[in-house]
């Protein structure tokens, strides 16, 4: 019954956040403001159903309703229902413990859609009802474009984005719990020479600013480590674009030994790996983080089979012959209890930034003052279920500690070793 409430809440919320932003054009996003605070407003009513079942009806001492925003219609929907599913796992566990300093934790998810309007429309909207931390895009765009909101209203807001540039604001106000780019870089440089034996690599990337900035720290590590990446092997092409067919017959055609590719869309992603797929490429692969994703791996097929990626998750940990975390294998195992299938990075995200900001609360001692749990966030030391968080010297504000090797086989990216960079 506990697993039906849960679905059943998955769904009043995507429901009534489909249209809880103006402006939104994308597709089942018209419904009035009207409409989506009564649909919140039943999601909440269905929470407290859903966790009376373990934590007892009217045991709780008030909410506390924590912001989100996710892409909830456009093309990056299915990883948006993973995000949210992950959130809505942490808070359920939440609250049948007790919720958060007695009082019940709700979501109220917004839409971010499918462009940075959108998103700031989201996060403005999330920001004036007053909730005293947001969980932000796994989109540097979108992250990139709400900051100055962030900083003017003081909110705590978790940045999923793994662009640089979102930690060297340095807005007191966002912590980034991914790894980024300017890390992965160097870590990728290390896998294509000393694993997959790559000297002269390919390099394709998407034109939007984190994957430039992690191409460039790529071949700059390259070069540091001695092979030297020469422009002609260098190819860029926009995030819409779906046709690779003249990028890949020069690369195919030229005397490369390996191809790396920063990607950032699913759609991008699919349409690249079924495309060289079909030009019957031989040589190895290596993606960045999103070539491990669900999603992808769901809609590229067979060929997403045959990719190395340096990933910040894997659902693919239970029964490895690897140093898992026990949190991260728990948080495996009760997702596909919960949800009949695997987990993807966005899960993984979405549950670790519910906890941190469980546990910063829990720290500052209140759920409501936005700067006393704000200034609680320096305190972070803990484990979670993507990553190790605490707060490094060596950057502002990003808190992560490693990432993993993985090799898709069979349709599953198979964790090969972890990698701690710090």
């Amino acid at each position: 019954m506990k697993k039906q409430m849960a679905m059943i809440l998955s769904a009043v919320l995507v429901t009534g956040m489909a249209g809880g932003c103006s402006g939104n054009n994308t597709p089942n996003s018209a419904a009035g403001g009207a409409a989506s605070s009564q649909a919140q407003e039943t999601a909440k009513e269905t929470a407290k159903e859903a966790d009376g079942e373990t934590a007892g009806s009217g045991s709780f001492d008030g909410t506390v309703v924590l912001g989100a925003t996710a892409p909830l219609t456009g093309p990056n929907q299915l990883t948006g229902e993973y995000y949210v599913n992950g959130m809505k796992q942490a808070v359920d566990e939440i609250n049948a413990a007790g919720g958060i300093l007695g009082k019940e934790l709700v979501l109220d998810v917004q839409d971010e859609g499918t462009d940075q309007s959108i998103a700031i429309n989201a996060t403005i909207k999330l920001i004036e009802s007053g909730v005293p931390a947001i969980i932000g895009s796994y989109f540097s765009t979108n992250c990139m474009a709400v900051l100055p909101e962030i900083e003017k209203n003081k909110v705590p807001y978790f940045a999923n984005g793994s662009n640089p540039d979102i930690s060297a604001s340095k807005n007191p106000y966002v912590w980034q719990i991914r790894v980024t780019d300017d890390f992965t870089g160097p870590i990728m440089a290390d896998v294509a020479l000393n694993e997959l034996n790559m000297k002269n690599p390919a390099v394709l990337y998407t034109t939007a600013s984190s994957t430039t900035i992690q191409k460039d720290n790529f071949v700059k590590a390259m070069e540091e480590r001695g092979s030297v990446i020469p422009d002609s092997n260098i190819y860029g092409a926009p995030e819409n674009e779906s046709n690779f067919g003249s990028i890949i017959n020069q690369i195919l055609g030229s005397d490369v030994d390996g191809l790396v590719v920063m990607g950032v869309s699913e759609a991008w992603d699919v349409a690249l790996a079924q495309q060289l797929q079909s030009a019957g490429c031989d040589i190895p692969l290596m993606g960045s983080s999103s070539f491990a994703s669900a999603p992808f791996i769901e809609v590229a097929k067979d060929a997403a089979n045959g990719w190395f990626t340096v990933a910040d998750w894997s659902p693919n940990i239970l029964g490895q012959d690897l140093d898992v975390a026990e949190r991260a294998a728990e948080f495996e195992t009760n997702y596909e209890n919960l949800y009949g299938a695997k987990s993807a990075m966005q899960s993984a995200w979405g549950y670790d930034c519910v906890y941190l900001f469980k546990e910063a609360c829990e720290r500052a001692g209140t759920t409501e003052d936005r700067e006393k749990i704000n200034e609680a966030m320096n305190g972070t030391d803990v484990q979670g279920a993507n990553n190790y968080y605490k707060i490094y010297e060596d950057s502002y504000h990003v808190m992560s500690t490693y990432i993993m090797l993985c090799e898709t086989t069979d349709g599953e990216a198979v964790p090969v070793r972890t990698v701690n960079f710090r």
